[in-house]
């Protein structure tokens, strides 16, 4: 996440550069030996139903220079990059610091423990933060991206954008939920309030006893119609 109300990432010029440095195809493959989906810069991960036709964005430093030197960092700047110690998340966060410095960003890692992290990870002005997936999408949408939503870490308002979570949450007809959830990802890609470089996927250990078990539950473990036999 970048803070939109903070330089230098008040400038979406900047915002679009870092995405463009992050070369998402090497991060899954290194980090989760390619047991991912990719991102695309917006939460509306391939495991919900909307199905987002969305241009998928490609690593191009020679673009990504370009638009630093447009907003006034043709050398690129220093930046602090906050991360918590979970999981994968400092492993990418020393790739972001690879990635960003091929275009002039000089990034300072700061790896904290959870608990430092989670307690300013809304603050920070650039950081890294892993999301559990929600089951629905306007639930990560109004609460990551929705203007003054307390866990909005980019402290970005666009009212296009909440407009049309609105007709989103209140749509029934699943084809017009597609087309607005599109608008939505389209919003974010362009406005790029944070890089949403993966997906990853969920494993579990399975035993051919328990019967029953749902296959999709994102986060949640559903076992009131399960038994084992």
């Amino acid at each position: 996440t970048m803070r939109t109300d903070q330089k230098p990432f008040d400038d979406v010029r900047v915002r679009q550069a870092v995405s463009l440095a992050v070369d998402r195809p090497r991060a899954m493959e290194v980090l989760l030996g390619g047991n991912a989906a990719i991102g695309n810069d917006h939460p509306l991960a391939p495991i919900y139903p909307v199905g987002v036709e969305l241009d998928q964005r490609r690593k191009d430093i020679e673009r990504a220079r370009a638009l630093l030197a447009e907003a006034g960092y043709p050398d690129g700047f220093p930046i602090d990059l906050h991360v918590g110690r979970l999981a994968e998340l400092p492993q990418y966060a020393e790739m972001l610091q690879q990635m960003l410095s091929q275009v002039g960003i000089q990034v300072d890692l700061k790896i904290e423990p959870l608990n430092v992290y989670y307690d300013h990870w809304t603050e920070v002005t650039f950081g890294v933060t892993d999301w559990a997936s929600r089951a629905t999408p306007g639930q990560i949408l109004n609460a990551a991206f929705r203007g003054g939503a307390d866990w909005n870490a980019p402290k970005w308002t666009n009212a296009r954008f909440d407009a049309l979570l609105d007709d989103f949450e209140r749509e029934p007809d699943p084809a017009a939920r597609a087309e607005i959830a599109d608008s939505l990802a389209a919003i974010l890609q362009e406005e790029v309030p944070a890089v949403i470089g993966y997906f990853k996927d969920g494993f579990r250990p399975v035993n051919k006893r328990v019967m029953n078990l749902p296959g999709n539950m994102s986060n949640f473990l559903d076992l009131t119609r399960t038994w084992v036999t």
